[in-house]
């Protein structure tokens, strides 16, 4: 994908080349001459196939890695005004829950999540979910399907400039129980992060059941 900006007479305009150009999109901005692109992550839940299926008996826990491709957020003036959002990946539509009523609309992930994190691509157009899934149930829990809230994760990068999102932890009480939680700030292996953009919907205390019970299958 190739991203042009040009400003003209107190305009910015913008378009990107996938597969041909698309069209040009105007942008009135009289204040500012300055410019700034930042990665963010798609407004949707991202609904992510595992490479394969895993099955995680009562008491134990399994960590995974889920790799996002991440967007382009174009900001203008200070203080930043959001002037477009581009896709660098087009991601398909999907549906996710128990019926065609009862659920949400996602973008389709298949092949990238993995229980190792060197399985996946590792660069500035992709973002890394740690999600850690504990199974306190009494019945072993078969997991192939897992649904990320991106609307309530941030985008930090490491000294290798890595991107990643906060943790995510899932706890399996019963066989229709989840609760979920969002470990605040980056993960704690990483070394001097730093915050690149924040979450679309802010965190509220007692972060959990908001995704229950259609967060994984």
């Amino acid at each position: 994908m190739v991203l042009c900006l040009d400003r003209f007479n107190h305009e910015w305009h913008i378009t990107t080349y996938r597969e041909g150009e698309q069209p040009l999109k105007t942008f009135a901005a009289q204040a500012s001459n300055e410019i700034m692109l930042k990665p963010t992550l798609p407004n949707r839940s991202l609904l992510s196939r595992l490479d394969r299926p895993f099955y995680v008996p009562s008491g134990e826990m399994l960590l995974l890695y889920i790799s996002t491709p991440v967007w382009i957020r174009i900001e203008a003036g200070n203080p930043p005004i959001v002037l477009d959002e581009v896709t660098t990946e087009t991601l398909p539509d999907t549906w996710f829950g128990k019926n065609t009523l009862e659920g949400e609309l996602c973008y389709a992930n298949n092949i990238l999540c993995s229980a190792r994190l060197e399985d996946l691509p590792r660069d500035i157009t992709h973002v890394i979910t740690p999600v850690t899934i504990e199974n306190r149930s009494k019945e072993i829990l078969l997991l192939q399907e897992l649904k990320i809230p991106l609307l309530y994760l941030s985008v930090y990068s490491d000294l290798q400039n890595h991107l990643w999102t906060e943790p995510l932890n899932l706890y399996q009480e019963a066989s229709n129980h989840v609760e979920v939680s969002v470990v605040k700030g980056p993960p704690q292996s990483l070394k001097v992060p730093q915050l690149i953009s924040t979450a679309r919907i802010g965190l509220k205390s007692g972060f959990k059941d908001l995704f229950s019970p259609f967060m994984w299958k």
